[in-house]
């Protein structure tokens, strides 16, 4: 696909291993040091969403707020269990998030509320309880959503559900949805607000609620205030210093293989990664601004046999972002989501991704910040988006030495080869010679986007000038080699044997591409519809003489999906690739590429247990990658996944050449 790694990133900078594990444990301390500080009242999505529970005597008001412009809010009321559920659609595609509880205390109605990502919305489900009345209203500002839950409730006699009794601040003037019916124990019918396209009956906001009865309440129960009698420059002080917002999260992945297929693979894996995330608002001048400041420390190692090992400590997304009336700005290094589909995106470019691991994480988890600087100019039904990337960063990939590298363990099977041992003393010193654009101005990156919102219908075109990330491999020093792509041991034997080894090392330089993208997004009932396609000039694939070459390909993507009764999400897309200067010497792709992914997935025990299948098929060639996995959210922000990986197919196809990288594995993530 594009090259399934059509985009990857090297890590600059890395540090020794000694010095990076002494960095890696100050990081977890100081994770552990902010876990135990009250402060921020924000539930930390680790992406570009944030939440927060709002309780007082009227109402309870759960907030949203996320850079990306939301642009389409569906509402539904389900039963068994009995459930609210809303669909918060953006404009841009689905901000990055990590699926989470977040538990209630303060208003006896709602248990609980989960969130999870989908390509282009949040879905969020309200867990109630039964038989109480609820009636909801959706309120929009700029960057922000508010669920609001009326009070006062039918029950104890009339009285409404206590709240915190400190004063607090009264509620601002925002766009409003018109009150819902009040909820009964039967079925809710769907409602639908766009705000992009002004189709919900808005009206200007009531004051609503006296200001002293106002609270805010995060997701572990601490509760914080302003009060009232405070000078305003006392309170506006506090706020900023109350907006402030910690976060981050640590995780821990081990896998094992299913089967030891050869002698050189590996057949364990190890991944720790622990994030520390900070976000901090501007005063004025820059009110409607902010500063985010992260880090992260990631270690992999693949074992036992013949370790290999990386670590790295980084500066991850890092920017200021600030609007005035309809113009943003984002300056640093970040992620930007260009596109509509999910894990196959075609017109998602602007990132590199790390494929280590090939495509065994998630396309969010894949992407690795790059430095830009983005313009948004943003007035309803239409934007406008222009992006410049200063640096040229290269993908992070593997050319020898692990299972998932682009050349396999091909040059330690050389070494083990029988050969004169001055022949093996020289494979085993090649080495990569990168050629890497230089960071001057000529070789800056650059791209533009526009879209419009018409009648339901989110349509965008794009334009990007970059550097392609894949490497382009000039020359391999095994001349007139012909393999097949399997890299299996003998198959490496067999073909290294055919041709010449010439001593010298591997060269790798790097490609100027032209991305043309259209993609579109639009709701028909209960499905959601997106689709792109992108024209690239220079996408790299891999030949049988293990060099490179460039293909023009035309790449679309069709996608649908759904939230059914009963906590059911399914997740389709059908991709179309196509190779105009197709040339049968290369590996894995024909001229047409046709290929079906998606995932379907189901929460269990009242949102605890989540159970999700995750498939990728190639339908030209029989290769397919499997994903099945078990969640369990019951001690949130503690999660704990299993599961397996699997991939299937002919040992020549794309993805049956990692037939023998099947393993089990199971994640243990903490949020904080």
């Amino acid at each position: 696909m594009k090259g399934a790694a059509d985009a990857l990133f090297h890590l600059s900078g890395r540090l020794k291993l000694s010095m990076s594990l002494m960095v890696h444990r100050m990081v977890m301390a100081a994770g552990f040091l902010i876990l135990m500080t009250p402060m921020g009242i924000f539930a930390q999505d680790k992406g570009s969403v944030q939440h927060a529970l709002h309780v007082s005597m009227r109402e309870t008001r759960f907030e949203i707020r996320s850079a990306e412009t939301a642009s389409l809010v569906r509402t539904s009321f389900l039963e068994t269990p009995r459930r609210f559920t809303v669909d918060v659609y953006f404009s841009n595609g689905s901000p990055g998030l990590t699926d989470g509880t977040i538990p209630v205390s303060l208003d006896r109605r709602i248990e609980k509320i989960t969130y999870s990502r989908h390509p282009d919305h949040v879905h969020y489900t309200f867990f109630l309880k039964k038989g109480t009345p609820l009636q909801y209203r959706v309120e929009k500002e700029p960057s922000t959503i508010f669920v609001v839950f009326e009070s006062p409730l039918q029950e104890n006699n009339g009285k409404p559900y206590p709240g915190p009794k400190s004063p607090g601040i009264p509620p601002s003037t925002s766009p409003v949805s018109d009150p819902s019916p009040v909820f009964d124990d039967g079925p809710h019918k769907n409602a639908q607000l766009s705000f992009a396209t002004g189709e919900s009956s808005l009206a200007t906001r009531q004051t609503i609620g006296p200001a002293q009865a106002a609270g805010v309440v995060d997701p572990v129960g601490r509760t914080s205030h302003v009060s009232a009698d405070e000078p305003a420059s006392e309170q506006d002080r506090k706020s900023v210093l109350e907006s402030l917002r910690f976060g981050g999260f640590l995780e821990v992945t081990g896998g094992l293989d299913l089967k030891r297929d050869d002698s050189f693979e590996h057949t364990q894996s190890f991944r720790n990664r622990v994030r520390l995330e900070s976000k901090f608002p501007l005063a004025a001048p820059l009110e409607n601004s902010h500063v985010l400041v992260s880090g992260e420390s990631d270690t992999l190692w693949f074992g036992p046999h013949r370790d290999w090992n990386d670590h790295a400590f980084r500066l991850y997304e890092t920017y200021f972002h600030g609007t005035k009336g309809p113009w943003e700005l984002r300056l640093g290094k970040q992620i930007i989501r260009w596109g509509k589909t999910d894990q196959l995106s075609p017109v998602d470019n602007l990132n590199p991704q790390d494929l280590r691991q090939f495509i065994v994480p998630t396309l969010e988890e894949r992407k690795i910040p790059n430095w830009m600087a983005r313009v948004r100019f943003l007035q309803d039904p239409l934007f406008l988006e222009a992006v410049a990337i200063p640096f040229f960063e290269p993908a992070d990939i593997d050319f020898f030495a692990t299972d998932w590298a682009i050349f396999r363990h091909t040059r330690e099977v050389l070494k083990k080869a029988p050969v004169p041992a001055s022949l093996q003393e020289a494979v085993a010193s090649v080495e990569i010679d990168e050629n890497e654009p230089s960071h001057t101005l000529r070789n800056t990156q650059w791209g533009m986007r526009t879209g419009i919102t018409l009648s339901g219908w989110d349509l965008a075109a794009s334009y990007l000038y970059a550097w392609n990330p894949m490497p382009f491999i000039k020359s391999f020093p095994v001349k007139g080699i012909r393999s097949n792509g399997s890299f299996d041991p003998d198959e490496i034997m067999k073909a290294t044997f055919q041709g010449t080894f010439v001593p010298g090392n591997v060269t790798v330089d790097y490609q100027r591409t032209h991305t043309f993208g259209l993609e579109w997004e639009t709701v028909l009932g209960h499905f959601g519809f997106r689709g792109e396609t992108a024209l690239s000039s220079h996408a790299v694939f891999l030949r049988s003489n293990l060099t490179s070459v460039t293909q023009r390909v035309l790449f679309s993507v069709l996608g649908i999906d759904r939230t059914w009764p009963h906590d059911w999400y399914t997740n389709v897309q059908l991709g179309h690739q196509v190779l105009l200067d197709y040339d049968d010497s290369v590996l894995y792709f024909k001229r047409h590429n046709v290929s079906l992914n998606g995932e379907i997935r189901r929460d269990f025990l009242r949102g605890d247990l989540e159970a999700r299948l995750r498939g990728l098929i190639m339908l030209t060639d029989g290769g397919s990658t499997w994903n099945p996995s078990l969640t369990y959210r019951r001690f949130a922000p503690l999660t704990i996944t299993t599961g397996l990986n699997l991939f299937a197919g002919p040992s020549d196809t794309f993805l049956g050449t990692y037939s023998q990288n099947d393993q089990a594995y199971v994640t243990v993530r903490y949020d904080f």
